[in-house]
């Protein structure tokens, strides 16, 4: 049971750090791993969801008082990391809406571009 505990918090720690790298790579505008990154990310975080259900099947037969209270312990460290992805999430989230903007404005204004200079026909300049 301690190596599933430790497992949980190494993947936990995991998941924080690649989200991390998925803000560090939007802030420097480097997406073109960040896909990859993601998806890596999603696969630790269904890990740990598995993980996390089998030490709570765990924990909800123990007997001992000292076991349940190291267990409850740990679930609070648990909680804290869990709040930590979710703020990252928050973050990242709102980083990529941002550099969606932006796209979505620079696609804007290359079209308007274009439609502006279609009326000029460069081929009959004299």
């Amino acid at each position: 049971m301690v190596n599933n505990y430790t497992l949980l918090t190494d993947l936990l720690e995991k998941a924080i750090r690649l989200s991390k790298q998925c803000i560090h790579s939007v802030d420097t505008n480097e997406i073109e791993n960040l896909a990859d990154m993601i998806a890596t990310r999603e696969k630790i975080i269904n890990v740990i969801l598995t993980i996390h259900e089998r030490l709570d099947l765990e924990q909800n037969n123990l007997k001992n008082s000292k076991e349940r209270e190291f267990a409850l312990e740990f679930n609070n460290q648990v909680n804290l990391l869990i709040v930590k992805i979710s703020e990252l999430d928050d973050e990242l989230m709102v980083k990529l809406s941002e550099e969606k903007d932006k796209t979505q404005l620079e696609i804007a204004k290359v079209f308007k571009n274009k439609e502006n200079l279609k009326g000029y026909n460069l081929n009959c300049l004299k």
